[in-house]
């Protein structure tokens, strides 16, 4: 079997049937397709169980909740494919992705990693990875990849995300079984950084394959202050990772961390809760990531953006947030004064 198509399943019922139609239209018929309901409080076990019904190459685990990375896990345990799918169950596979990643594999003696573009739902925007489409081998990957795994001094990093890839088995498996269930930010970066450590070859594909659903209500756009403490986590066995001789992943794992709080700053400005200021300057005075953010170097960025880092590298989250938001009302007040 040429692929395992895994989706993690929790409280997407709307999206489910599109999701899972996504994979039924796909021509390559060589595929399973692992649905892990992780005690999805919905109708999505019923839902899953209809789609068994219908199709052999449909498996159906139920497994109490128990994360994301959890849920990833329970889905490796059951594959059979050279390859692994990654499908998020609100997202969806575009027509052709198996086909095409088919023909690579075909072409090009089976890449550890096959990399697509995405998009998102309402079609506005286009992601792909910042180098040039074709393949990478070792070297082509120490070269132009690693320096980017995580983020660049210019603010550039690969697509991180596990979905919009077939990865080989044997490689996701290994590297996902080291993340610990409790990781619940960064969940994909966790997994991807020590695969494309390890891989001997990756094919980026220049085609949009996967589709990506933007939701008003998703966890990714809403802050809550526990983010930083699951950054810290992510942080924490970021740090463990062996990387290869040569990369700068210290200096990488630094700038993640600046721009992964600059995120949640602009988060909090944009739908946190007011109060939470000091507690934010706490997280940033911490252990775990102070040391990180006072070694953050970017290059290139504005002078607004880099005063705000300024902030951040002391502690200084209200400095951070009222920089951020005087100049959102700017531009809020200037647009409101067009006609």
């Amino acid at each position: 079997m040429l692929f395992s198509v895994i989706i993690p399943i929790y409280n997407t019922e709307p999206w489910l049937r599109q999701c899972l139609d996504s994979v039924l239209a796909q021509t390559c018929g060589d595929y399973e397709a692992i649905l892990v309901d992780d005690g999805s409080p919905d109708g999505c076990g019923a839902i899953c169980e209809e789609y068994a019904a219908r199709d052999s190459r449909f498996r159906v685990i139920h497994k109490p909740n128990g994360g994301l990375v959890s849920a990833r896990k329970a889905g490796l345990r059951e594959a059979a494919g050279e390859y692994v799918i990654n499908l998020d169950s609100d997202d969806m596979l575009l027509p052709g992705m198996l086909e095409d990643a088919r023909a690579i594999a075909e072409k090009h003696a089976c890449p550890d990693v096959i990399s697509f573009a995405l998009t998102d739902d309402r079609e506005s925007s286009v992601e792909k990875e910042p180098h040039e489409p074709g393949l990478y081998m070792k070297e082509d990957i120490a070269r132009t990849i690693l320096p980017r795994v995580l983020i660049d001094a210019r603010g550039v990093r690969i697509l991180h995300y596990l979905c919009g890839k077939a990865i080989r088995r044997e490689l996701q498996a290994r590297r996902q079984f080291d993340v610990p269930d409790s990781v619940s930010f960064g969940e994909d970066t966790c997994c991807t950084t020590p695969i494309y450590f390890d891989a001997e070859s990756v094919y980026v594909a220049d085609d949009v394959r996967y589709v990506y659903r933007r939701r008003g209500d998703s966890e990714s756009t809403l802050f809550r202050i526990t983010r930083f403490e699951q950054l810290e986590h992510s942080v924490r066995y970021l740090e463990s990772l062996q990387a290869p001789e040569g990369a700068d992943y210290g200096e990488q794992l630094a700038r993640y961390a600046m721009m992964t709080c600059f995120i949640f700053i602009i988060m909090y400005a944009n739908n946190g809760e007011p109060g939470y200021l000091p507690e934010i300057s706490k997280y940033l005075k911490g252990d775990v990531l102070c040391p990180l953010l006072r070694q953050a170097v970017f290059h290139g960025f504005s002078l607004k953006t880099r005063i705000i880092m300024s902030c951040l590298r002391s502690g200084n989250a209200a400095g951070a947030y009222l920089l951020y938001k005087s100049g959102e009302d700017i531009k809020r007040l200037l647009k409101g004064g067009k006609r």
